[in-house]
């Protein structure tokens, strides 16, 4: 004897709550499941009297129904397993991309630190470097200075020495003026025939103030033309700023003992000794 099985509309309808709307399958499902209710509300196979043969076929139908749900539910566990794994797969990838990215943004975060400490550096030195070019043009239009002062003063000492020596010039012609006519007086009385026919240049001599003057007078002279010089090629331009030379004066003293001689003719000195243009 086949046991009993009673389906009531509260199972029914528990089973078509458990049925998922999502997919067109479990749509097909659901449709079934409500026909088969709405059959069994039709034809009254719900109460007592339904024939046993009613029953087990109502009951196969069900089963069947609900095997039928089961598999479709297996099938849209395994899909949504299958999307998971791949959302994970994908997750994964996407979190090592990430540390990737993290490590570049660190490497470059420390590659602008240290080009941020390296323009630092550059812009100090360059700092340092303005400094040092403003002090040494400042130096060198202090030297300029120096330099502008002494041609002043040595064109003023130029121009006293020239009057100087044009004074000493014609001292000298005097003193010449003075010896020929006390040479030609001693051969004019007769007291130094001897002498006169011995040598054709009679030598006298100077006063030692006189003498030791003009040398005095001819060392400075030589040294003013040596500084002149020094200064017009100091003057001329230079190709580099940082190798124009600094300018030193340079003394020269000539020892001339009072007792040396001089010719009767002695050698003519230029009046001319310095071209004033030059100096500017």
């Amino acid at each position: 004897k086949l046991p009993t099985i009673s389906v009531s509309q509260d199972n029914a309808n528990q089973s078509l709550v458990l049925a998922p709307i999502s997919s067109p399958r479990n749509k097909t499902s659901n449709n079934s499941i409500t026909a088969l209710e709405n059959s069994l509300f039709e034809n009254d196979l719900l109460q007592d009297s339904v024939s046993e043969e009613d029953k087990l076929t109502m009951a196969a139908t069900i089963g069947s129904a609900l095997l039928e749900e089961n598999r479709q539910l297996k099938e849209q566990i395994s899909i949504l397993e299958s999307k998971l794994t791949s959302t994970q797969c994908k997750l994964a990838s996407s979190e090592a991309k990430i540390e990737e990215l993290t490590e570049e943004e660190d490497k470059y975060n420390r590659r602008i630190e240290s080009l941020t400490q390296e323009l630092a550096e550059l812009q100090s030195q360059i700092q340092k470097e303005k400094q040092k070019n403003l002090e040494i043009q400042n130096i060198f239009e202090a030297h300029d200075q120096r330099q502008e002062h002494l041609i002043g003063d040595q064109s003023i000492k130029i121009k006293n020495l020239e009057t100087q020596i044009s004074l000493l010039n014609t001292n000298a012609m005097h003193l010449k003026d003075s010896g020929t006519l006390e040479t030609r007086s001693k051969v004019e009385t007769g007291t130094q025939t001897t002498e006169c026919h011995a040598s054709p240049e009679i030598k006298f001599k100077s006063p030692p103030n006189i003498v030791l003057e003009l040398a005095q007078m001819k060392a400075r002279q030589d040294n003013l033309e040596t500084t002149i010089t020094r200064l017009k090629n100091q003057l001329n331009p230079q190709p580099n700023v940082s190798q124009r030379p600094v300018l030193h004066e340079q003394s020269t003293q000539t020892a001339i003992t009072p007792t040396q001689t001089i010719s009767r003719y002695p050698k003519s000195t230029p009046k001319t000794f310095f071209n004033r243009s030059s100096l500017h």
